[in-house]
């Protein structure tokens, strides 16, 4: 089962995701969840 609900915003996930300070595995994450979200 997925859930839809977002508490963090698509655009935040995305400029995060793109933060070479954060893991590479949870820039993959955050990707991921966008994607799940369209």
């Amino acid at each position: 089962m997925f859930c839809s609900c977002c508490i963090i915003p698509n655009d935040v996930l995305t400029r995060l995701s793109q933060d070479k300070k954060l893991s590479a595995v949870l820039r993959k994450q955050m990707v991921d969840t966008v994607q799940r979200g369209d």
